[in-house]
């Protein structure tokens, strides 16, 4: 039993590691509102968590205020 503990433990602590890595990862993209095109570089406390499907992540635009899907693109492309 104590092992268990100690396996599912090891198993958050690394699924979080990989979420905060994603997430700075992403930080380091512009993101392109689909709806008004847009770039915003937003940091990545903001980005943990949020729902995408490949490179495009569901945000929300600070120009237009909708909530809508963003394109990940790295900088200078």
């Amino acid at each position: 039993m104590d092992i268990t503990i100690l396996i599912c433990a090891i198993a958050l602590i690394l699924a979080a590691i990989l979420v905060i890595w994603q997430a700075k990862a992403l930080a380091r993209c512009d993101l392109i509102c689909k709806s008004c095109g847009t770039k915003q570089n937003l940091p990545w406390k903001r980005l943990v968590f949020r729902t995408h499907v490949g490179n495009d992540w569901q945000l929300y635009c600070s120009v237009c205020g909708r909530k809508t899907w963003f394109a990940a693109r790295k900088r200078g492309q």
